[in-house]
């Protein structure tokens, strides 16, 4: 057992140390738990029988659940759905009969729709005060039962300038020093922790409270370990002791939940939007994360076609290049090649009228299903390849014949008149008159 193991079994994790005990010691979450937020007013009143919250991790999720439960004097029972059953929630539920507790599922989306369904009588009969914790959408994980039987609440990221306040509180109010005293068994007469240093701490999670105090805490541990160099002296505490533990930033980026969902959306959005600048922030948060360089590159192939079309046709070539490029390149160098078709894209001119064409087709051919087809446009086997009837457009002035293809005068195609897309709006309007179409 080397150090760092023997004072984390020894003593208590730095998050446990700090853990809040009232709601007003919460980081963040001001539009829930600020005062007279309906969030709050729930809580102090007792009123939040079945509860799912989802947010990001580190938030605050199970803290507030554990005030919660404090403030009313229930006992909290917490699981995790990863490693737990139907029998472990019917322990749960029944464990305290005549004192309702607070039962915590953290993870509440990874239980089947079976699971989920099991708390459904303990909720209705009101032998349980149930609280859920996702990091996941619940209008998406979480089976429609239990939703409607529960209040939702939204947790967000900490906001940078919570993050700064509270570790600026930490160090000011000497919670740090007593961890360390207390925790690490040094004596230290004071922490002095630079400017630098907290403004690193407080970004270096991207708003996850947890991920922020691990830091501190390995930091602690580390700048620490040798107590006898601290020996009632005055310790300091600088940026450099941090980086050690921690090189670079954090980026919150869940490669299969809602984080990773959000950011290639904001990805296509941005690009639909033809704001460059946002697109290319967008496209390196996903590479700084690591995501998969063909993912992006066939995301933005389908964006080539549904959002700029026949705008720009080139689009859905330079697009499906980059595709072929990032295959044979490989990263780091096919981060070049992805910007390169993100700025192009971003920059092109957008029309949806192909995909708007297509689905419009579709709707039709589900609803008449029957449309016949011509005879003269029909398959045959004759020498010349023309069936009677059928006019050969090669065979007319620039290329063009009036006739019927279908029967019917739906119009599917409605050119914008942007970009080439109105030289085809133009060309249709020059040999068929005002209809872009027959």
């Amino acid at each position: 057992m080397d150090l760092f193991e023997s004072i984390r079994n020894k003593n208590k994790t730095l998050s446990d140390f700090l853990r809040p005990k009232a709601i007003g010691e919460v980081v963040g979450q001001k539009h829930l738990i600020g005062a007279k937020m309906p969030f709050r007013t729930l809580l102090e009143t007792d009123r939040l029988n079945s509860v799912i919250m989802f947010g990001p991790p580190g938030t605050g999720k199970t803290t507030i659940s554990r005030i919660y439960a404090g403030m009313t004097g229930s006992p909290f029972i917490q699981l995790n759905a990863a490693l737990c059953g139907t029998a472990d929630i019917k322990t749960a539920a029944t464990a305290y009969l005549d004192k309702k507790p607070v039962v915590f599922i953290d993870e509440i989306h990874r239980f089947n729709k079976a699971q989920q369904d099991v708390l459904l009588p303990y909720i209705e009969d009101g032998k349980i005060k149930f609280i859920g914790a996702t990091t996941h959408n619940p209008l998406i994980y979480i089976v429609p039962a239990l939703r409607s039987r529960s209040m939702i609440f939204e947790l967000k990221h900490i906001t940078a300038e919570d993050m700064l306040e509270y570790v600026k509180f930490l160090f000011g109010q000497g919670k740090i020093l007593e961890y360390v005293n207390k925790e690490l068994g040094v004596n230290v007469t004071k922490i002095n922790a630079d400017e630098k240093l907290i403004d690193y701490l407080s970004k270096s999670a991207n708003g996850d409270v947890r991920v922020m105090l691990n830091v501190l805490e390995t930091t602690l541990i580390t700048k620490f370990s040798v107590k006898e160099e601290y020996e009632g002296m005055e310790a300091e505490l600088a940026i450099e002791d941090a980086k050690a533990v921690i090189p670079e930033k954090i980026a919150f980026y869940d490669r299969d939940q809602d984080e990773h969902y959000n950011v290639i959306s904001a990805f296509i959005k941005s690009v639909r939007g033809s704001d460059i600048q946002a697109a290319v922030y967008y496209l390196a948060k996903m590479i700084h994360c690591k995501e998969d360089p063909r993912f992006i590159a066939r995301r933005l192939i389908i964006l080539a076609s549904e959002d700029i079309g026949m705008a720009d046709p080139r689009a859905l070539q330079i697009a499906c290049d980059a595709l072929l490029a990032v295959e044979h390149v490989g990263m780091p160098e096919a981060r070049i090649v992805l910007s390169q078709a993100t700025i192009y894209l971003a920059g092109a001119p957008k029309s949806n009228s192909a995909y708007l064409a297509i689905d419009a087709a579709m709707q039709y051919c589900e609803n008449n299903p029957d449309v016949v087809i011509p005879d003269y446009l029909k398959n045959v086997r004759i020498e010349d390849k023309r069936q009677p009837g059928y006019k050969y457009p090669h065979d007319f002035p620039n290329h063009y014949v009036k006739q019927r293809y279908m029967h019917c005068d739906e119009i599917f195609y409605r050119p914008s008149n942007i970009g080439y897309e109105a030289k085809v709006n133009n060309y249709l309007k020059e040999i068929t008159g005002d209809r872009p179409s027959r």
